[in-house]
């Protein structure tokens, strides 16, 4: 067999094909080949360095084998366990699938299925995007500081909320959200698989017009960063009467 980035020495891993899902997470690395047999799943091309990220050590079930002498060996053992196994290989990117995420029918989007799903996060980062009320907006802006307004950025959406983006955020009840690419994803939580977070961007948004506000029951919005404009008391005041006319 040939060697790959790694210099002389050749690497396979198997996983089980029950663990397949988990191959998302090494999906980035499009230098991988992928093939099925018997009850396994075979990748090959991994480099010494893509050994040794944190994807691949988290990989359920794997083991991983030295190539010898068209001989395997299973990683830090002398003796074969068997022959290198005859295999048709598929790119990476082709073999391992990645579904999108349902839209949210209250605001813009594309439709499908998500695998890459939020679980709680025991991280800290800065929330930077707030949704509220119209009318919790509308009571802070008349009632505080207007200097707290002209910092920030925010957007009337379909469902009659507003989205306020910016640092510091108003203390206004509402929910609250992250950033992380284009992603605004709720304080709390976090995607299962970070590593697929760029490559969901880009098939989700590719021009990247669009701030994706997630929710916890792993949907999402599309939200056009265009229609962002700077909050203030006119702003707001002006939007007042439409608000209202659509209400009545």
């Amino acid at each position: 067999m040939a060697g790959n980035a790694s210099g002389n020495i050749e690497y396979l891993l198997s996983i089980p094909a029950s663990a397949e899902d988990s191959l998302a997470t090494v999906r980035h690395y499009s230098n991988l080949k992928v093939s099925k047999d018997e009850g396994l799943i075979w990748v090959k091309d991994f480099t010494a360095y893509q050994l040794n990220t944190v994807e691949v050590k988290s990989l359920p079930f794997k083991q991983v084998y030295v190539v010898r002498d068209n001989m395997l060996f299973a990683e830090g053992n002398n003796l074969p366990s068997q022959k290198v196994p005859v295999l048709m290989w598929t790119p990476i990117i082709r073999a391992i699938q990645i579904t999108l995420p349902v839209t949210n029918s209250n605001f813009f989007g594309l439709k499908g299925t998500v695998i890459n799903r939020l679980i709680t996060s025991e991280r800290e980062r800065p929330s930077v995007a707030l949704t509220c009320s119209f009318n919790e907006l509308a009571k802070y802006a008349e009632n505080g500081y207007e200097s707290r307004l002209d910092k920030l950025e925010w957007v009337i959406l379909d469902n009659g909320n507003v989205l306020i983006k910016g640092i510091p955020l108003l203390p206004i009840p509402g929910s609250t959200y992250w950033l992380e690419h284009n992603f605004l994803i709720p304080t709390g939580y976090e995607f299962e698989f970070d590593s697929l977070n760029q490559i969901t961007d880009r098939k989700i948004n590719p021009s990247a017009e669009y701030w994706i506000m997630w929710h916890t029951d792993n949907s999402f919005s599309r939200i056009e960063k265009a229609k962002f404009r700077q909050l203030s008391l006119s702003s707001v005041r002006g939007s007042a009467k439409g608000f209202l006319k659509t209400k009545s």
